[in-house]
């Protein structure tokens, strides 16, 4: 079926129980991989609405993004220190409900990956009450989308309303570059960090079934003033070409000022008592003994260190991989397809060389010459990133010599999904006077298809191949002028792949040489004479480069070569304390290691430093490291345990599993002050680093996340990622609790390694101060609960389930109230609280849920669930209540009054009191 729209068209999997994921893993009858962008469900020229323009003008959305607060990257890169503990950051997603691996909408399979379809028949992909603003988008598998709308602060007119291609191209204000990225420049994903305040509500929908999506948002307490990101007036820092620290100008009001040279020479550690004031750039060089340490100097505070660069010269960067990108249509097929090519009749033979998706793994056809089997054409393996792969078919002189045409068939025999078919070359190998036997024989490597001339790998010394045909699949032209038929056909379309770069076994033994090195220096940070370090972790990883290195060009880390051949590594994250930080380096390694550096500390605000962090609303900086080698069966990878005040800002990782790359199967899911609910549920690893389809555009850097390295390890595929939750931090008050499944169910066994990055310190942000369970009689005396007369039967029921995520497996039962009239009752509180979350544990298993809350008699707001889970049916949902209704009060009287032919569960309520972090200075918090 070949799409007449405009559309970019979609394959169709056969249907015999394989259900497609977004990374292409397979799990039924042993098949393992698809590289196909969407399910059988997913037919050609359905998605709607397409070629509908944006209701706003551009005059209009420019006029909207220039009355939006601009923030640029120095501003966001100081905020990051805040804890901005009144906010509060959440995702929708496709995520499978029942914890499988189905992570993606198949209404067909009744298996909405959406909320719910509304009155116009949109599927909702999220929604919020309140306000608060979106922060992120990730799509993939888009050709049915169609159209994505955006509405804020109504229900009826979408804010924003454009396809979904458009939406991702970066031409349309306020969704511009460099804050949206197309699948190719994000490796399979379509990504957006721009920011959309709302005071009142916010609605995403799509016109057609959406595949794979993310929906990232934040909330925070009414009569906060939201912060607006204008991406037309931003720009992004880049690693400096030359490698010489020079600031980009997205970062220009943060250039050192003149250095003070190290009290050092080369060779020799920095004394630890030499320190510096704040406002300028140290910079000196240690060696770094095998199993010690080096010091670098002493800072004195209060400060920020704001730039901290490493230059190692006995370290490679890698150069990108030189590859070729093509675009090209092809069909495929499990029936067969039949064409007709020339050929010169004085031959030794034919060699027929075929362009094809080596995404679909394992594809073998039977190959007929003029209605004769010559034999059978295998491709073994599959491709885990640079998809085009161009494979030869040798047919011998005797099906071949004397004619000056054939008739070929490819006859579909196996394959992970069926055989395609995107060019074909025709060469012959030229009489030279005695024919010479030629076996049949199938190739894949070392093929380079469409010169004239191509060396005849089987005789070095023979006369050079020469190209008599070609076949250019997709073309109505070329395929009309070769007769070409094709029988059992089940997709058409194009892709834009790259060819895999030629090996280089001495790059590939810098490479190790250099990731060694990289792994066994590790970097220590100690603030504020803490007694432990508040950063701890091997270069490699804080420095997102456990591979190769490969060159890192992101708005936070960033890897290039340096100008002596070697490696400079440099950090901008903000690093604040108040009296002194310490910093060093340890040597893991047998060998000594040298390494030059520069430190940057610049006093701005420095006198108020020191009182925001006594008075918790500035964090420290940490980079916490954590391995499993292996992970463990049936469990998630912890990134991240910590209990106290804070504010996940990074991630950097090293994953390493089989060749399927099956382990990016897994889902992150990230929970946070102690719900039960991960408010992060995702669809696969290489989506929660900004990519799709097992990064099938290979490894990239962008300022934000990328997956800057790939490669084959030890019998192991290894791959390097990194996202900086910059324009979509996750604050937390109690602690948070930060995993990732490897496979799809926790069922691939891999070595994993990572750092998280955060700000934190050791005080909890809120204070538990009653809690109140419906159904228990004794609580609902102590609570005054009341139910409205008149308005519908409460009915007590007793459940038990599981909360969906890491504790699925864990069966809770408890007893609860549903109803449809109103109740009430009182909680207590802490006087000097600065708001209140209100938590309630439910039954979810029924849909939709929305009620009016009042505080003392005025409205605070609607609490919503529109999730839907009759598996796991527990779930956790908080409300936040505002200062203004319940700061200074000792109690409030709560009142619950359900929607208008909706049904409320309640298990649980508990008031958590927003305070301010009061850290003793003893200790920072320990994961």
């Amino acid at each position: 079926m070949q799409d007449t729209q405009g559309i970019h068209p979609v394959c169709w999997l056969h249907t015999q129980g394989i259900h497609r994921t977004t990374g292409g893993m397979l799990h039924t009858q042993g098949i393992h991989r698809i590289r196909r962008w969407l399910i059988v469900a997913q037919i050609i020229g359905l998605a709607a609405g397409v070629g509908v323009t944006a209701l706003l003008s551009p005059a209009e959305a420019a006029d909207l993004a220039g009355n939006l607060t601009v923030l640029n990257t120095e501003v966001l890169l100081q905020q990051l220190p805040q804890l901005q503990l009144d906010r509060f950051a959440g995702q929708f997603s496709s995520y499978d409900r029942s914890g499988g691996n189905n992570d993606w909408s198949d209404e067909r399979a009744n298996r909405p990956g959406y909320l719910y379809r509304d009155s116009k028949g949109e599927r909702v992909l999220a929604e919020v009450k309140g306000p608060g603003a979106l922060t992120r988008l990730w799509f993939t598998g888009i050709d049915r989308v169609g159209n994505i709308r955006i509405y804020i602060d109504n229900d009826t007119t979408p804010t924003y309303n454009l396809p979904v291609r458009e939406l991702f191209a970066g031409t349309h204000p306020p969704f511009v570059k460099p804050w949206v990225y197309d699948d190719s420049a994000s490796s399979g994903g379509f990504v957006s960090y721009v920011r959309l305040p709302f005071q009142r509500s916010f609605k995403l929908t799509t016109t057609g079934e959406p595949s794979y999506y993310h929906v990232g948002y934040e909330t925070f307490l009414p009569g906060a003033t939201p912060s607006a990101i204008s991406p037309a007036t931003l720009a992004t820092p880049t690693t400096a070409a030359n490698g010489n620290s020079t600031p980009s100008p997205a970062n220009a009001t943060m250039q050192p000022s003149p250095t003070k040279a190290a009290a050092s020479s080369p060779g020799r550690p920095i004394p630890a008592n030499d320190t510096t004031p704040p406002g300028q750039t140290l910079t000196g060089e240690l060696l770094v003994p095998p199993g010690g340490d080096a010091q670098l100097p002493l800072l004195a505070g209060p400060a920020t260190l704001t730039r901290l660069t490493f230059t190692l010269p006995d370290v490679s960067v890698l150069p990108p991989p030189i590859t070729r990108r093509v675009h090209d249509n092809g069909r495929a097929f499990t029936g067969y397809s039949e064409f007709t090519v020339k050929i010169s009749p004085d031959n030794l033979g034919v060699r027929l060389i075929r362009r094809l998706d080596y995404g679909i793994g394992n594809q073998t056809a039977q190959v007929y010459v003029d209605g004769e089997r010559v034999g059978s054409w295998s491709t073994p393996g599959v491709a885990v990133d640079y998809n085009w792969r161009d494979a030869s078919f040798d047919i011998p002189a005797g099906y071949t010599q004397g004619k000056s045409s054939l008739r070929i068939r490819i006859q579909f025999v196996s394959s992970q999904i069926d055989w395609n078919e995107f060019y074909y070359w025709v060469y012959v190998r030229p009489a030279t006077g005695k024919e010479t036997t030629v076996t049949p024989a199938s190739s894949t490597v070392g093929v380079t298809a469409g010169d004239p001339l191509l060396q005849d790998d089987q005789n070095a010394t023979a006369s050079p191949l020469m190209l008599t045909d070609s076949l250019d699949i997709g073309n109505s032209t070329s395929e009309a002028d070769h007769d070409y038929v094709i029988v059992g056909e089940n997709w058409r379309g194009d892709r834009d792949f790259e060819y895999a770069p030629p090996r280089n076994p001495q790059d590939e033994a810098r490479q190790a040489v250099s990731e060694r090195t990289l792994s066994q220096l590790w970097l220590e940070a100690t603030w504020d004479e803490q007694p432990a370090p508040a950063v701890q972790a091997p270069l490699s990883l804080f420095f997102a480069a456990p591979i190769g290195p490969r060159p890192v060009n992101s708005a936070l880390i960033q890897v290039a070569a340096s100008t002596d051949g070697g490696a400079q590594l440099t950090s901008l994250w903000p690093m604040p304390f108040s009296r002194k930080a310490q910093l060093r380096l340890h040597n893991a390694g047998s060998e000594p290691a040298r390494v030059r550096f520069a430190v940057t500390v610049t006093p701005a605000a420095a006198a108020d430093i020191a009182q925001q962090l006594a008075e918790g609303k500035v964090g420290y900086f940490h980079a916490t490291y954590r391995q499993e080698h292996p992970t463990s069966a049936g469990e998630d990878y912890t990134i991240l345990q910590v209990g106290g005040a804070g504010k996940l800002v990074g991630v950097s990782m090293r994953l390493a599993g089989p060749t399927t790359r099956a382990y990016l199967e897994g889902d992150e899911r990230i929970r946070i002050d102690g719900r039960n609910t991960p408010a992060f549920y995702g669809t696969g690893t290489e989506d929660h680093f900004g990519g799709g389809w097992y990064f099938n555009h290979g490894p990239f850097s962008l300022p934000y996340h990328g997956a800057p390295g790939h490669a084959a390890e030890g019998g192991q595929d290894v791959t390097s990622v990194y996202r900086w939750f910059v324009p979509d931090p996750i604050p937390f008050r109690n602690g948070i609790v930060y995993s990732i499944e490897h496979g799809g169910r926790n069922d691939v066994v891999a070595d994993y390694d990572s750092v998280a990055f955060w700000y934190g310190l050791a005080a909890d942000g809120v204070s538990l101060t009653d809690q109140l369970r419906p159904a228990d009689a004794a609580d609902q005396l102590n609570h005054g609960w009341q139910q409205g007369g008149g308005q519908g039967a409460v009915e007590r029921r007793s459940l038990a389930s599981s909360y969906e995520g890491p504790q699925e497996g864990t069966l809770l039962q408890d007893v609860g109230l549903y109803h449809s009239g109103t109740v009430s009752f009182t909680l207590t509180l802490a006087p000097n609280n600065q708001g209140v979350i209100l938590r309630r544990r439910f039954d979810q298993g029924g849909g939709a849920q929305m009620a009016t809350v009042r505080v003392d008699g005025q409205v605070a707001g609607v609490w919503t669930n529109f999730g839907r889970n009759s598996l796991y049916r527990w779930a956790d949902s908080d409300f936040l209540l505002p200062a203004s209704l319940t700061s200074g009060r000792s109690s409030i009287r709560i009142e619950i009054e359900p929607a208008s032919g909706s049904t409320w569960n309640a298990f649980l309520y508990q008031a958590y009191c927003l305070v301010a972090p009061q850290p003793s200075g003893a200790a920072l918090p320990r994961p």
